[in-house]
């Protein structure tokens, strides 16, 4: 099944307008959960590809789609939000008409939609070579852990604060900085376990 706006398309107008189509089509579909969920799925490898596209108008359309798509369905979201989450922090070491629509696009849609598929993708993007996808991870570990409406199961819990433990001696300040910021939102909702 080819889904419209895939990168198989090669009018980026076409891509743009199909993805923007994107948030009123799922829109009929609340409150149909099976519905809503196979369109989720059908989503995560297209929206993915258009994230990893060379066109800033691209990229960008992409990254507001997220948004509105996480904003209007919540939590129904989440699997999609987990799938680019790698992209999204990828993005963060290129340009920075990515980088910045990438950023806000990730946080806004980790608010909106919070799951621990996308703690898993954070913190292995942790590893990444590149200080900017690190810090970028960092970041978003941040946001989950200090959620109070997103709770944590104690493996993630460990694997996050181990995680951020390893930022804290990155050779980056700046991905330094975004790990000891992480610590300290998550310490405020879960202190005894940032005490350990």
């Amino acid at each position: 099944m080819r889904v419209a706006g895939s990168s198989e398309d090669t009018d980026w107008t076409v891509r743009h307008q199909a993805m923007l189509a994107l948030p009123s089509l799922l829109a009929r579909l609340q409150g149909d959960d099976e519905a809503t969920q196979r369109a989720v799925d059908a989503l995560r490898e297209p929206l993915t590809l258009q994230l990893a596209d060379l066109r800033s108008a691209i990229v960008r359309t992409a990254c507001e789609v997220l948004r509105a798509l996480a904003a209007a369905q919540g939590a129904s979201m989440a699997p999609l939000v987990a799938a680019v989450l790698p992209q999204l922090l990828s993005n963060r070491g290129l340009v920075r008409v990515f980088a910045n629509a990438s950023a806000t696009a990730a946080a806004a849609a980790l608010e909106l939609a919070p799951s621990t598929a996308a703690l898993k993708a954070a913190i292995e993007c942790s590893k990444d070579s590149r200080k900017q996808v690190r810090q970028g991870s960092y970041e978003l570990v941040g946001l989950l852990l200090g959620d109070q409406h997103f709770r944590i199961p104690p493996k993630g819990l460990a694997a996050s604060f181990a995680a951020l433990g390893q930022g804290l001696s990155d050779p980056d300040s700046g991905a330094r900085s975004a790990s000891a910021r992480g610590y300290w939102a998550a310490h405020a909702n879960y202190p005894a376990d940032a005490e350990a």
